[in-house]
């Protein structure tokens, strides 16, 4: 019996020395997050991407690459932390490559010219938005635009509306999971009227 009850503790002890190393090397990742080597991989990829000659859709295998490896980037911001350190990053960084914010910090969106004009894709858009379990991403569909700004609706929490130069698009989080929503002219005088960036 009390040969059982030590192989019980030692267990346990093992259990938790390992559960302890899991919690440390995630803190330790988090820690080791560089959000403006980040922004500045980003911005070399997409100098690299406008570089290609994109005529007779030439380069396109290279072309999908770097866009690949833009998206992976972004998507691998799945906690609030990195999320954080890369909207306070971003505002003084400034990079070519949008990243539209809202104004409770909750919500981004990601939006670049892939050059995939062969292939149908002219822009892609990934959104960032913050959950109970972290950061989840979503790819934006329909049809993309360089979106400039992102403002929320205070009546209407988990609402969002995003702006670019041409139109205004309502999203919302439900249940964890963003899906296009119909406006109002409610809606879309929350929106302030401050003047576009140039793309």
């Amino acid at each position: 019996m009390k040969s059982v009850t030590i192989n019980i503790l030692s267990i346990a002890i093992v259990l938790s020395m390992i559960s302890s190393s899991c919690d440390f090397s995630k803190k330790s990742k988090e820690n080791d997050f560089n959000a403006s080597n980040t922004l500045d991989e980003l911005e070399v990829l997409l100098t690299q991407l406008n570089q290609l000659d994109t005529i007779d859709c030439r380069n396109m295998d290279q072309i999908v690459s770097i866009n690949e490896s833009m998206r992976r980037i972004v998507e691998n911001i799945r906690s609030a932390e990195k999320f954080d350190k890369l909207v306070k990053a971003y505002k003084t960084h400034r990079p070519n490559v949008k990243f539209a914010i809202s104004e409770d910090g909750t919500f981004g969106v990601f939006s670049w010219r892939t050059k995939m004009d062969c292939l149908g894709n002219q822009i892609k858009n990934i959104a960032l938005y913050k959950t109970d379990n972290g950061v989840l991403t979503s790819s934006l569909y329909g049809t993309p635009m360089i979106y400039h700004r992102v403002s929320s609706n205070p009546m209407k929490k988990g609402n969002y509306l995003l702006h670019s130069n041409s139109t205004i698009k309502g999203y919302s989080i439900s249940n964890g999971y963003l899906e296009e929503t119909s406006i109002d002219l409610k809606d879309a005088s929350f929106a302030d009227n401050q003047p576009f960036e140039d793309e």
